[in-house]
Protein backbone atom coordinates (compact mmCIF):
# COMPACT_ATOMS: atom_id res chain seq x y z
CA UNK A 1 0.00 0.00 0.00
CA UNK A 2 1.44 3.25 -1.07
CA UNK A 3 2.10 5.71 1.89
CA UNK A 4 2.00 8.76 0.28
CA UNK A 5 -1.57 10.26 0.97
CA UNK A 6 -1.11 13.80 -0.32
CA UNK A 7 0.52 15.39 -3.57
CA UNK A 8 2.64 18.05 -3.49
CA UNK A 9 0.38 20.66 -4.70
CA UNK A 10 -0.17 24.46 -3.49
CA UNK A 11 -3.07 23.51 -1.84
CA UNK A 12 -1.52 20.31 -0.34
CA UNK A 13 0.85 22.86 0.79
CA UNK A 14 -1.57 25.44 2.07
CA UNK A 15 -2.97 22.77 4.18
CA UNK A 16 0.13 21.74 6.17
CA UNK A 17 0.42 24.84 7.16
CA UNK A 18 -3.19 26.08 8.32
CA UNK A 19 -2.35 22.81 10.33
CA UNK A 20 0.51 24.48 11.93
CA UNK A 21 3.13 21.85 10.64
CA UNK A 22 6.52 22.74 10.50
CA UNK A 23 5.84 25.30 13.06
CA UNK A 24 6.15 25.85 17.02
CA UNK A 25 8.21 24.93 19.71
CA UNK A 26 9.06 22.02 21.90
CA UNK A 27 5.64 20.39 22.79
CA UNK A 28 4.19 22.64 20.33
CA UNK A 29 6.27 21.96 17.18
CA UNK A 30 4.52 19.56 14.32
CA UNK A 31 6.66 18.06 11.94
CA UNK A 32 6.35 19.13 7.99
CA UNK A 33 6.47 15.39 7.30
CA UNK A 34 5.37 12.48 9.39
CA UNK A 35 6.11 8.62 9.29
CA UNK A 36 2.81 8.50 7.70
CA UNK A 37 3.57 11.17 4.64
CA UNK A 38 6.10 9.33 2.77
CA UNK A 39 6.80 5.54 1.84
CA UNK A 40 10.10 3.89 3.57
CA UNK A 41 11.60 0.60 2.49
CA UNK A 42 13.52 0.96 6.32
CA UNK A 43 12.70 1.06 9.80
CA UNK A 44 10.83 4.64 10.93
CA UNK A 45 10.10 5.51 14.01
CA UNK A 46 8.10 7.81 16.16
CA UNK A 47 9.66 8.54 19.69
CA UNK A 48 8.47 10.55 22.91
CA UNK A 49 11.14 12.91 23.55
CA UNK A 50 12.28 13.73 26.95
CA UNK A 51 12.97 17.27 26.54
CA UNK A 52 9.83 18.15 24.25
CA UNK A 53 7.59 15.72 25.62
CA UNK A 54 5.82 14.94 22.05
CA UNK A 55 6.14 12.40 19.85
CA UNK A 56 9.35 12.98 17.37
CA UNK A 57 9.05 11.53 13.54
CA UNK A 58 12.36 9.78 12.44
CA UNK A 59 12.57 8.67 8.87
CA UNK A 60 15.71 6.56 9.32
CA UNK A 61 16.47 4.46 12.51
CA UNK A 62 20.24 4.56 11.86
CA UNK A 63 20.61 7.86 11.55
CA UNK A 64 17.86 10.43 12.55
CA UNK A 65 16.91 8.48 15.34
CA UNK A 66 20.43 7.61 16.86
CA UNK A 67 21.27 11.65 16.36
CA UNK A 68 18.30 12.26 18.15
CA UNK A 69 19.29 10.03 21.42
CA UNK A 70 22.56 11.79 20.97
CA UNK A 71 21.10 15.42 20.84
CA UNK A 72 18.67 14.13 23.86
CA UNK A 73 21.72 13.76 26.09
CA UNK A 74 23.30 16.81 25.43
CA UNK A 75 23.39 19.90 27.61
CA UNK A 76 23.60 22.80 25.42
CA UNK A 77 20.51 21.42 22.90
CA UNK A 78 17.76 22.33 24.29
CA UNK A 79 14.99 21.69 21.25
CA UNK A 80 14.87 19.12 18.19
CA UNK A 81 12.57 19.63 15.63
CA UNK A 82 12.56 17.18 13.02
CA UNK A 83 11.56 17.27 9.57
CA UNK A 84 11.76 21.34 9.12
CA UNK A 85 10.61 22.78 6.14
CA UNK A 86 12.68 24.97 4.24
CA UNK A 87 9.91 28.06 3.59
CA UNK A 88 9.11 29.67 2.14
CA UNK A 89 9.02 28.14 -1.34
CA UNK A 90 9.81 30.79 -3.27
CA UNK A 91 13.24 31.39 -0.95
CA UNK A 92 14.61 28.09 -1.75
CA UNK A 93 13.47 28.50 -5.56
CA UNK A 94 15.41 31.71 -6.07
CA UNK A 95 18.51 30.11 -4.13
CA UNK A 96 18.77 26.93 -6.47
CA UNK A 97 18.18 29.23 -9.58
CA UNK A 98 21.34 31.78 -8.43
CA UNK A 99 23.60 29.00 -7.50
CA UNK A 100 22.18 27.22 -10.83
CA UNK A 101 20.94 23.84 -8.97
CA UNK A 102 17.67 22.13 -10.01
CA UNK A 103 15.17 22.74 -7.28
CA UNK A 104 13.57 19.20 -6.35
CA UNK A 105 10.29 18.39 -7.94
CA UNK A 106 7.34 16.11 -7.56
CA UNK A 107 8.19 13.24 -9.96
CA UNK A 108 4.46 12.92 -10.65
CA UNK A 109 3.19 16.28 -11.26
CA UNK A 110 6.87 18.22 -11.74
CA UNK A 111 5.88 20.86 -9.28
CA UNK A 112 8.49 21.94 -6.77
CA UNK A 113 8.73 20.37 -3.38
CA UNK A 114 9.32 21.78 0.05
CA UNK A 115 12.45 20.72 1.18
CA UNK A 116 13.06 20.03 4.51
CA UNK A 117 15.70 19.09 6.61
CA UNK A 118 16.28 16.55 9.15
CA UNK A 119 16.60 18.78 12.28
CA UNK A 120 16.50 21.90 13.16
CA UNK A 121 18.36 22.44 16.65
CA UNK A 122 17.86 25.15 19.07
CA UNK A 123 21.39 24.98 21.08
CA UNK A 124 22.63 27.15 24.01
CA UNK A 125 25.98 28.38 24.10
CA UNK A 126 26.62 30.23 26.75
CA UNK A 127 24.15 33.43 27.23
CA UNK A 128 23.24 32.99 23.16
CA UNK A 129 20.63 30.89 21.35
CA UNK A 130 21.78 28.84 18.46
CA UNK A 131 19.85 27.29 15.44
CA UNK A 132 21.91 24.35 13.61
CA UNK A 133 19.86 22.62 10.56
CA UNK A 134 20.91 19.05 10.56
CA UNK A 135 21.11 16.41 7.61
CA UNK A 136 21.70 13.36 9.11
CA UNK A 137 22.07 11.09 6.40
CA UNK A 138 25.33 8.52 5.54
CA UNK A 139 24.77 8.36 1.91
CA UNK A 140 26.08 11.67 0.57
CA UNK A 141 28.52 14.25 2.52
CA UNK A 142 27.62 17.65 3.31
CA UNK A 143 31.11 18.75 2.85
CA UNK A 144 33.18 17.19 -0.22
CA UNK A 145 35.64 14.72 1.08
CA UNK A 146 38.48 12.78 -1.07
CA UNK A 147 36.38 11.25 -4.09
CA UNK A 148 33.30 12.49 -3.93
CA UNK A 149 33.81 15.75 -6.59
CA UNK A 150 31.96 18.83 -5.96
CA UNK A 151 30.08 18.16 -2.58
CA UNK A 152 26.45 18.61 -4.43
CA UNK A 153 24.71 15.40 -4.15
CA UNK A 154 21.21 14.77 -5.55
CA UNK A 155 19.67 12.16 -3.11
CA UNK A 156 16.74 11.55 -6.21
CA UNK A 157 15.28 8.49 -5.09
CA UNK A 158 12.88 5.55 -6.01
CA UNK A 159 10.58 6.34 -3.78
CA UNK A 160 10.25 10.35 -5.06
CA UNK A 161 11.75 12.30 -2.45
CA UNK A 162 15.05 14.37 -3.10
CA UNK A 163 17.78 16.88 -1.40
CA UNK A 164 20.32 18.55 -2.20
CA UNK A 165 23.59 19.02 -0.38
CA UNK A 166 26.32 21.74 -1.03
CA UNK A 167 29.71 22.81 -0.42
CA UNK A 168 30.97 25.22 2.38
CA UNK A 169 31.77 27.85 -0.10
CA UNK A 170 27.77 27.24 -2.10
CA UNK A 171 26.74 27.33 1.44
CA UNK A 172 28.14 30.77 1.81
CA UNK A 173 26.52 32.04 -1.27
CA UNK A 174 23.30 30.27 0.09
CA UNK A 175 23.45 32.67 2.77
CA UNK A 176 24.79 36.14 1.25
CA UNK A 177 21.86 35.42 -1.70
CA UNK A 178 19.43 35.04 1.36
CA UNK A 179 20.48 38.08 3.01
CA UNK A 180 20.09 40.11 0.09
CA UNK A 181 16.40 38.70 -0.70
CA UNK A 182 15.77 39.27 3.08
CA UNK A 183 16.66 42.99 3.02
Amino acid sequence: MNKIRSSKSIASIQRKIKEGRGQGHFSEYKPWLTVHDVPSIGIVTRILGWKSGRLHHYLSEHFELAHHYQMEWSEQEIDIREQFPLLPLDKTLYIAQKLGIKHPTDPKNKLPIIMTTDMLLTVKQEESIKFIALSATRKAPIYPQEGCGSGIRDHSNDNGTSGINVTPDQNASIQRIFQQNTS
